[in-house]
């Protein structure tokens, strides 16, 4: 892996560091398959801070936010921000985010 694409893996934990105001709601699809949207303030806030983090690779941005949309709910997403600095959170959001390696330019 070229140290750019590692970089760019590591921005989605950064990214999810960076978040604030989370709420509790169900969204998501995760296990229970839920189809409701994360709210517009958590999406915006991952976007902003991934295409800061990421050096504007907007595509990888919101490739990587679908994926994590498709993968987690809003609860579980929450979860790992708290352990965002773990190693294997970061193995486990690095797997969810490997389909956007294509987006990088």
């Amino acid at each position: 892996m070229n140290r750019r694409l590692a970089a760019l893996i590591l921005a989605v934990p950064l990214t999810i560091a960076a978040l604030t105001g989370c709420s509790n709601s169900a969204g998501g699809g995760g296990d229970n398959g839920g189809t409701e949207s994360w709210p517009a303030n958590v999406t915006e806030n991952f976007i902003s801070s991934c295409e800061a983090s990421s050096g504007g690779q907007t595509a990888y941005c919101e490739c990587s936010l679908e994926a994590l949309q498709s993968e987690y709910t809003l609860e579980e997403f929450t979860e790992l921000e708290k352990n965002v600095n773990d190693p294997a959170t970061q193995e486990a959001l690095g797997e969810v985010i490997s389909a956007c390696q294509s987006e990088v330019k």
